[in-house]
């Protein structure tokens, strides 16, 4: 059947931008369906929102504490891929697994400083990262952080603000123990 030959059974019906003087008859916009007139309570997309954002500010915290953690006291840190001394200001916190992976993100065993060279352009540098993390915190660790990668972890708000807190303040002590000044 040819395309000229197609006809609607129904026809098109005209869209017109009128409203009636009563305003919008359907539901209103933010209303509970109810007909109670009272806004719903915070939707999934503000809270994804608000959990983003504490993802945001633990994975600064969390940089900032792996780094410090890392830095010799006259300001320098070793890079665990390379094993090159770079100034603070130039080292990264590198994941031997991925950021991607929530269960391991802010396991202080899968995080340690690295040089920008070896985290973004070498893709992390696993092939020097893994034996200097094998000696730096044992076998055992290293089997149990392996395993632990494999898993799945869903972290909740009150965990995520409890754990900004924490790091908060151990970096604090760290920059002070070792007479840095940083902006937390």
């Amino acid at each position: 059947m040819a395309y000229s030959t197609l006809k609607r059974k129904t026809p098109l019906r005209a869209k017109t931008g009128f409203k009636s003087a009563g305003g919008f008859k359907g539901k209103a916009a933010g209303r509970q369906p109810d007909g109670t007139g009272e806004k719903p309570a915070r939707g999934r997309k503000a809270a994804k929102t608000e959990l983003s954002g504490l993802v945001t500010r633990l994975d600064a915290v969390f940089s900032l504490y792996i780094r410090l953690r890392d830095a010799m006291p006259n300001g320098t840190v070793r890079c665990i891929s390379c094993g090159g001394v770079f100034p603070f200001a130039q080292i990264q916190c590198g994941h031997y697994f991925s950021r991607r992976n929530m269960a391991t993100r802010w396991d202080e065993r899968n995080c340690h400083a690295q040089c920008v060279e070896c985290n973004c352009h070498k893709s992390g540098n696993i092939a020097g990262y893994t034996p200097r993390l094998v000696s730096k915190i044992g076998r055992e660790a290293y089997d149990a952080l392996c395993v632990s990668a494999h898993g799945m972890r869903k972290w909740g708000g009150d965990e995520l603000k409890a754990m900004i807190r924490h790091y908060t303040a151990e970096a604090r002590l760290l920059a002070r123990e070792k007479g840095m000044e940083v902006r937390i």
